[in-house]
């Protein structure tokens, strides 16, 4: 079925439906309901070619993972990419997922993609965003790190500090003075260096021996929690980086007969769905992914309408959520 096709079986102008399907101009919410529900009922998808030979967009955008292939493995990028994903539809734009630099170079070149998001985890390599900007394709940077000054290239950072200065707090007014951390392999992770700053000026050092390079998944959290506790003067307190290395965590602690949080406060970071439903739910900081789709997927737009625009770079911070895994340490 085609559009003017379409148009005509509703009543409407081939360019009403055309407004509804994009999400632009004004559009009665009465006209937009009916043309929105005889498209679920057809299952007509615009002809992405004619729409970019006609008005030269595909509404399409790539959500890009810097060469992360596990992403879909982990509770996190799934969450962000979700939230990206209702962000973009409120546009009337739709998303592909990517992993590989060379298929990206290829959608921007073909002008497959009308903007494209980039998630990334430490300091953002500006060539990347810069090439495709280049090629005029907007782009925007989700990451821990601002990058400004760039035309056609917005960024949004992740406030890792507040987050993890919360955590040294609470845990500290707990009585914790033993506290160890499950770190992402990334030493200069931005909230290890928080959560380290923030125990030092409340007083307290935080071990260099307890310290154990985690990794991405259950597993490493598992094995690295297992070589905290079974040290001869274990801590009475752990930070995991992720929730997935959380998991793996409780998991360890459950093997070696040591409770949470009666025995050992525990707490994570990104706040997944599974943080929730652990058992004890787990008192982690939370990322808010809906927030950080919404805030990427405006600056895109913004990028779309002004090419070569410089955006400021903005903030979407992290806060801690108090379930029950963390208590005063048992004397």
């Amino acid at each position: 079925m085609t559009i003017k096709e379409l148009a005509r079986e509703i009543g409407v102008s081939p360019t009403t439906v055309s407004r509804v399907m994009h999400g632009r101009g004004r559009i009665s919410s009465a006209t937009r309901q009916k043309v929105l529900e005889r498209v679920r009922e057809v299952g007509y998808t615009p002809n992405v070619n004619a729409q970019r030979l006609t008005v030269g967009r595909t509404h399409l955008v790539a959500l890009d993972f810097g060469g992360w292939h596990d992403f879909l493995a982990d509770m996190f990028f799934v969450e962000l990419t979700r939230g990206v994903q209702d962000a973009l539809e409120a546009h009337g734009y739709g998303l592909l997922l990517n992993e590989a630099n060379d298929v990206l170079r290829r959608w921007v070149k073909s002008r497959a993609v009308d903007g494209v998001i980039l998630a990334v985890g430490g300091p953002p390599d500006a060539r990347v965003p810069r090439d495709i900007a280049s090629t005029g394709t907007p782009c925007v940077v989700i990451g821990h790190h601002p990058l400004e000054g760039i035309p056609g290239v917005g960024s949004v950072v992740v406030g890792l500090r507040n987050g993890a200065q919360e955590v040294a707090r609470k845990l500290v007014a707990c009585g914790h003075r033993r506290i160890g951390f499950l770190g992402n392999q990334e030493p200069q992770d931005a909230v290890l260096l928080a959560f380290r700053e923030e125990l030092k000026a409340l007083g307290v050092a935080l071990c260099a021996e307890l310290v154990i390079p985690g990794g991405r998944n259950p597993a490493d959290g598992e094995r690295a929690m297992r070589e905290l506790l079974m040290r001869p003067d274990r801590p009475t307190a752990v930070f995991a980086r992720t929730d997935a290395l959380a998991a793996g965590a409780l998991r360890a602690a459950r093997r070696l007969g040591i409770s949470v949080p009666t025995e050992l406060s525990l707490v994570g970071h990104d706040d997944v769905p599974f943080a929730e439903l652990a058992e004890p739910p787990l008192t982690t900081v939370r990322v808010n992914c809906i927030e950080l789709g919404k805030v990427a997927t405006e600056i895109l737009i913004s990028l779309l309408q002004q090419p070569g625009l410089c955006p400021a770079a903005q903030v979407v911070q992290t806060a801690l959520v108090e379930r029950e895994s963390v208590a005063p340490p048992k004397q």
